[in-house]
């Protein structure tokens, strides 16, 4: 099967979201379906985005954690029972 291959698809709007999609899409002149393509390129970037941030955000947090054991001069056997806390805490969120 060719990567070329397409697949049509069929798609309903509200015609208030109709009008708001026609509108757009005249005044980027593209067709409504280019606009559709625009949009699920968009919706794809978005949620590679939310993984990296997601994937920062926990690599922030051990940063930081190392950061705070460091200060507060914790052994290992205190640095693991704080991780434990700090790990149920944040489930728990």
């Amino acid at each position: 099967m060719s990567s070329n291959t397409t697949k049509p698809v069929t798609v309903r709007f509200s015609l208030n979201d109709y009008f708001i999609l026609l509108r757009d899409a005249e005044r980027n002149n593209v067709a409504i379906a280019e606009m559709v393509r625009i949009a699920w390129n968009n919706h794809k970037q978005q949620e590679d985005i939310n993984i990296k941030l997601r994937e920062l955000e926990q690599r922030l947090m051990k940063k930081n954690f190392e950061i705070v054991a460091a200060v507060a001069n914790l052994d290992d056997q205190e640095r693991r029972i704080a991780a434990k806390k700090i790990n149920k805490n944040l489930r728990e969120d």
